[in-house]
């Protein structure tokens, strides 16, 4: 279903691209091979380069793509499905688009959709007629001379219905129906009813409403044909003629050579498994019979497989066992050897032995005895990378553990050389001590030239940091400047290719494509609490080497805008430098607040962990208060602020956004001094933990949070003090209904708090869930009965790409007299 979003973009100014003189340039300087690689990085596909260098355009005309008719569907998600890139299409690929979205919606249940265009005006108009969404009530078989129930599986799907379809078709073959043809057709029906499926929740909802599906049910016809009679000769056992009748039936989905073929390759393995030594068939057609007689050498009744293994291990013996059982009559000693090698070597053995191997049969029983020896558990010897000796440190590493002893390599090279690879290769047995081969294309190149393929959208001092100290290429460098352009966040697309010019010299080619320097942004969101909300947002992209972020934010009781200036590497390596300004008026429960701040961040990123400090100044003003005379006269009403905050946070997640599994645990504190000399402290440290269950259909998540506040009542402003309760933390209360209280019970806040929550959701997909959460803590003064207010709830959350939407119920009653319970609902972006 379709959101309340918007979002503007439009360019300000001229973007500048990589231009045919530059490529020329390029040419005339380094040769034709070395432009036309440059030019095949920097996807200039609709530019031709001749060796004589000179330079022409083929551009096919573009027009851009607008959607009409789609309510059911996203424009991205279509656009997605249509393999439509920046809402652009050449005039030759519109038959190809408009194919894509007929057969999304038809495998998706939408069967009676039409899709057209139009070329207009540089524009490429697609309509799209939805039609209704298809529900199956029931599935109808016709002439067929059997009973045989099917489930039906309610929204049509083109996947389900050839799924329904070769079941009816295997059941006939079951019944000797090899010739059936089948046809299906969906007849209407007359009423009407609700349905849940997990897959369409949304169309769950309002599955009542008779205009928005068409129930109809799925009619399958057969003719059945001639019936062939399945008969097994030369086995006499019963349950072994029975395999063989269903694995023909699997098999042969017609009579030809090439289904017959497919069987008796098959069958061989199927009569091995039963003890028939070099078993096969042969199928002939007699009438409406088909005699499948089975051949063979020997039968054993019993057969017995002996596998002695020393010492003992679970997985050689399951890989050996497995092996055995399909090689039982041809036992290939060498193969068996090759096998063991690898098997062992995985298992951080380096001398396995057969000890023996053999077979003893007799009329009716077959028993094959292996014996092998592991031998010991070998130890690393000596690594060569290229054929040259590598002294490595490893503590507790087998020589089987390979993709360690790699990773540790690409660390001890990765600021020697550049290269692009470093694999395993061979191994070689010492002794007790096993000698690892890996091979890398390591080279050492010298920077000549870095090429832009936009030389003006792009931080070059940030950049040639890398290459001032020298200019050695090195992987770790070129991964550095990969990761940089990938953490400014206005590319479009990004890449870093090393071009050799010579043995000793390369270029850099940079390719940095941005689509807007300047963008306007805004969307709508909503809370239970504060009702609809508004943002309006402007970005620049190369703003003094900073980008320039402004954005203003309006709901029913809080007006905010925000002005600030981010920039990453301009500083120094992995250097993140903010200058920001925030203006914010609120009006909380019981008093307004009115603050202008100006601040300064400066913040570290490493692999797991970011260290940052923060510099600011608030000049705040605290009124209209609703409280006892005794807090009014503590309270201050203007307060100029100034603080200096420390933060460390480690992060261990598989994704940054959403993740299924991981940890992030952070540490902060501030300190405070007021324009009375006056100082206070904050210290805040929160720890959350994501583990995905059975198959990542569920998630098991934990928070952990807590702060506390130091110095005098008079010293700490009623908004830095902590409160509980709203749509955040402590959702079965209303918004800061827990903290300390005044006389008359109204709540301004305590010094401390301490917040605990544990979830557990269920994923209908990656990006629904539904759960139940449980949720403890306290707000205030001191830390006794940190766990005093408790709720339980339910909550569901779908999560779009402008911000989750998040509904949620709790209430108190299991744990307290005094009844609370909420329900809140908020969407969008929350500031």
């Amino acid at each position: 279903m379709r959101v309340l979003l918007f979002l503007l973009v439009f360019s300000i100014s001229n973007l500048f691209a990589f231009e045919n003189s530059d490529l020329m340039n390029l040419c005339q300087k380094y040769g034709y091979h070395i432009a036309d690689e440059i030019k095949s990085i920097f996807k200039l596909e609709n530019v031709v380069l001749t060796k004589d260098c000179s330079v022409k355009n083929t551009i096919q005309k573009k027009y851009k793509v607008i959607l009409k008719g789609n309510y059911v569907y996203l424009d991205s998600t279509l656009l997605r499905v249509a393999l439509i890139k920046k809402k652009e299409v050449v005039e030759d690929e519109v038959q190809s688009v408009v194919k894509r979205i007929e057969k999304f919606y038809e495998d998706n249940g939408y069967i009676d959709v039409k899709v057209d265009f139009t070329l207009k005006d540089n524009k490429c108009l697609i309509y799209i007629k939805e039609g209704d969404l298809y529900i199956i009530s029931g599935v109808e078989l016709v002439n067929v001379p059997f009973k045989y129930k099917i489930i039906p599986f309610k929204i049509f799907s083109t996947k389900r219905l050839h799924e329904i379809l070769s079941k009816v078709k295997e059941k006939l073959r079951e019944n000797g129906y090899f010739d059936a043809k089948i046809k299906y057709n969906l007849e209407y029906v007359k009423y009407n009813y609700p349905f849940f499926n997990k897959d369409k929740f949304i169309s769950s909802i309002i599955s009542v409403l008779p205009f928005y599906h068409k129930i109809v049910k799925l009619k399958i016809t057969v003719d059945t044909g001639e019936k062939y009679n399945i008969v097994v000769k030369g086995v006499v056992d019963r349950k072994i003629q029975e395999e063989i009748k269903k694995l023909f039936v699997k098999s042969v989905e017609r009579i030809n050579s090439f289904y017959v073929g497919f069987f008796k390759e098959k069958s061989a393995n199927l009569l091995k498994s039963f003890g028939y030594e070099n078993g096969n068939v042969e199928v002939e057609l007699k009438n409406n019979t088909i005699l499948i007689s089975v051949f063979f050498n020997k039968y054993f009744k019993h057969i017995n497989i002996r596998l002695k293994l020393t010492p003992k291990n679970n997985k050689v013996e399951a890989e050996i066992n497995n092996y055995l059982k399909t090689n039982m009559f041809d036992l290939d000693k060498k193969k068996l050897t090759s096998l063991l090698k690898k098997i062992a070597f995985s298992e951080g053995y380096c001398n396995p032995k057969i000890e023996s191997a053999y077979a003893k049969d007799d009329i009716r029983n077959y028993e094959l005895y292996v014996d092998i020896n592991l031998g010991k558990q070998c130890n690393i010897g000596n690594i060569f990378l290229n054929n040259e000796k590598i002294y490595l440190r490893f503590k507790s590493v087998k020589f089987s553990d390979i993709d360690r002893i790699k990773s540790e390599l690409i660390k001890q090279y990765n600021n020697r050389y550049f290269f692009r690879y470093i694999n395993f290769e061979k191994y070689e047995v010492d002794g007790d001590n096993v000698n690892l081969y890996f091979i890398g294309d390591l080279r050492n190149y010298k920077l000549k030239n870095l090429i832009y393929y936009d030389s003006e959208a792009v931080y070059k001092l940030a950049i040639k940091r890398y290459f001032r100290k020298d200019k050695k290429i090195t992987k770790y460098k070129i991964d550095k400047v990969r990761s940089y352009l990938k953490k400014v966040g206005f590319y479009s697309a990004s890449s870093v290719t090393v071009v050799p010019v010579n043995n000793g010299e390369a270029l850099i080619a940079i390719y940095n494509k941005v689509d807007y320097k300047n963008q306007v942004y805004g969307g709508f969101g909503f809370t239970s609490v504060n009702g609809l909300n508004a943002y309006i947002g402007y970005r620049r992209f190369d703003f003094a080497n900073h980008n320039l972020n402004l954005v203003f934010f309006k709901s029913k009781d809080e007006v905010k805008g925000n002005l600030s200036l981010l920039g990453y590497n301009y500083l120094g390596e992995d250097i993140y430098d903010e200058l920001g300004f925030i203006y914010r008026y609120k009006k909380e429960k019981h008093f307004k607040v009115n603050s202008k701040k100006v601040f300064v961040q400066l913040s570290k990123s490493y692999i797991n962990k970011t260290l940052s400090t923060t510099f600011m100044f608030d000049d705040l003003k605290e009124y209209n208060f609703d409280y006892d005379l005794t807090l009014k006269n503590k309270v201050e009403t203007k307060k100029n602020i100034v603080g200096l905050r420390g933060s460390i946070t480690f992060k261990n997640l598989d994704l940054i956004i959403n993740p299924l599994n991981g940890y992030a645990l952070s540490f902060n504190g501030n300190i405070y001094r007021n324009l009375q000399k006056l100082f206070f402290y904050e210290i805040n440290v929160g720890c959350t933990l994501f583990k995905s269950l059975f198959k990542e259909k569920y998630l098991f998540s934990m928070a952990v949070k807590s702060g506390k506040l130091f110095g005098n009542d008079s010293s700490i402003p009623l908004s830095y003090r902590f409160t509980l309760g709203g749509p955040q933390m402590m959702r079965g209360y209303g918004v800061d209904d827990i903290g300390e209280e005044d006389s008359t019970g109204k709540v301004f806040g305590g010094k401390n708090y301490f917040y605990n929550e544990i979830a557990f959701n269920k994923l209908i997909r990656k990006n629904v869930l539904i759960g139940l959460f449980f949720e403890s803590g306290n707000a205030g003064d001191d830390y006794n009965k940190i766990f005093r207010y408790k709720d339980l709830g339910i909550s569901f959350e779908l999560r779009t790409p402008i911000g989750p939407l998040k509904l949620s119920y709790a209430n108190n009653y299991f744990f307290s007299n005094k009844k609370s319970q909420a329900f809140y609902i908020t969407f969008g972006r929350i500031f």
